[in-house]
């Protein structure tokens, strides 16, 4: 959380943004979901463009994915992708998204390269070491 308010700070002085995230993450805290993604959806709309739209795209990923909603939590975490190469949240977004193809979706294939991007791209990332695991065991190696 220190993290998070020391970032943004700076583009929010007034911590407008801040103050509707919070809001949200305490909406998941209470697991009102929906309340939750409807503030976040609301920070996307209202802020576009500002430091962040990565962070709120991220949690609206993991509120989907709790959820159990593939889909769309594949499509917010292609949207940190694809958009936002410099985010430090992408390592996140690419382990996620390996995660719900190869335990959920059963699409090990489309997994690998996602686990492949965290190994090569990522190496100081918190997920390296399950990415590398999981990315072993569907290549098929032997010795894990």
């Amino acid at each position: 959380m220190f993290l998070l308010i020391n970032d943004n700070t700076v583009a929010d002085s007034t911590r407008t943004a801040l103050k509707k995230f919070s809001k949200g993450d305490f909406y998941l805290y209470q697991n009102k979901n929906q309340e939750a993604l409807t503030q976040f959806q609301q920070i996307l709309k209202d802020h576009k463009g500002e430091e962040i739209e990565d962070e709120t795209i991220l949690r609206i990923g993991q509120t989907y994915q709790e959820l159990t909603d593939y889909n769309n939590a594949l499509s917010f975490y292609q949207q940190i992708i694809d958009n936002h190469p410099e985010s430090i949240y992408r390592d996140e977004a690419l382990f996620f998204s390996a995660e719900i193809y190869n335990k959920h979706l059963n699409q090990p294939e489309k997994a690998k390269p996602l686990y492949e991007a965290v190994l090569f791209n990522h190496q100081d990332s918190i997920h390296f070491v399950e990415a590398r695991k999981n990315f072993r065991q569907l290549r098929g190696d032997s010795n894990l």
